[in-house]
Parts: C-alpha cells; sequence; structure tokens
C-alpha cells in the first residue's frame, strides 16, 4: 500500500491507528484531570446535621443577592452552584450595591459558608456574620461589582 508516495505495509498502518487512537486517549483523559484539579475543583456541597443522635447530609442550603446592579448576574450564580449540588433557594437584590462580593453566615455555621466562599472562589475573609434564622438558608452570597472575579463567571 502506498500512502504519500511511501510503501507501507498493513501491520505498521494498524499499528500507527492504534498509537493515534491512545495518545487521542491519553490526552482526553488527561485534559479532564487537568479540568477538574485545576479549572473546576470538586468542592463539598453538603452538611452534616445531627438529630436525635442520628446524623443527616444535607445539601447547603443558600441564597444569592445581588449587590452590584448588573441585571441576571444571580442566575447564573444559581445555575452554577446547583449544578455542584448546593441548594439554592432564592436570589434577590441586596439592600445597597457592594464593591466587593462576600457570604453572610446566617446561622453561626462558619463551615457551611466557608464551603460556599470556595465554591464560588472567595477567601475565606471574605465570610462574614449576619445572622437570621427567618431565611431558612445557612448562608447568603452577595454578589458585588467585582461578581467576574468568582468562578461561575470565569
Amino acid at each position: 500500500m502506498t500512502i504519500f508516495g511511501k510503501v507501507i505495509n498493513k501491520k505498521s498502518l494498524v499499528n500507527t491507528i492504534i498509537m493515534a487512537l491512545l495518545l487521542l486517549f491519553v490526552s482526553v483523559m488527561l485534559s479532564s484531570f487537568i479540568f477538574r484539579v485545576a479549572v473546576s475543583p470538586k468542592v463539598e456541597s453538603t452538611v452534616i446535621i445531627e438529630k436525635s443522635q442520628e446524623k443527616i447530609q444535607k445539601p447547603i442550603q443558600l441564597s444569592i443577592l445581588n449587590a452590584c446592579g448588573v441585571p441576571g448576574i444571580a442566575k447564573k450564580m444559581k445555575e452554577y452552584l446547583r449544578s455542584r449540588g448546593f441548594d439554592v433557594v432564592e436570589i434577590g437584590n441586596y439592600n445597597s450595591i457592594s464593591e466587593k462580593s462576600f457570604v453572610l453566615d446566617r446561622m453561626r455555621d462558619s463551615v457551611s459558608a466557608s464551603k460556599v466562599a470556595e465554591a464560588i472562589g472567595l477567601n475565606k475573609n471574605s465570610v462574614k456574620t449576619e445572622v437570621d434564622s427567618t431565611l431558612y438558608v445557612r448562608c447568603s452570597i452577595v454578589l458585588g461589582k467585582d461578581f467576574q472575579v468568582l468562578r461561575a463567571y470565569k
């Protein structure tokens, strides 16, 4: 058989095809690994609740509040977090405009608030405590004017 003017036997052609397929497979696996570790690392989206000597694992319930004035950004964050296992129960507007995004701990549950901050790309210093148990959420994300730096918008 001749390809590009070169004589190639069937065995070397089969070997070349197998090598190309293996190279493609390794490339796909490597890119998947890099994406999982660097681009979209797995975050813990659940909290353990103790009820009558029993431990129950539940998704972290949260709300998202727009504090930057740009319409529609809370919806994109909601989709991002729901795809990662969080329970986004409400989106709305914050009572003022904020330059920086932050997470509000609503139940004195700093562990859940820190998990949410990590999931969206904020450090733990961005967690503030503002307890309001009437909201029925563990925390609230307040999206400030710097929302473009968060993982959901990159």
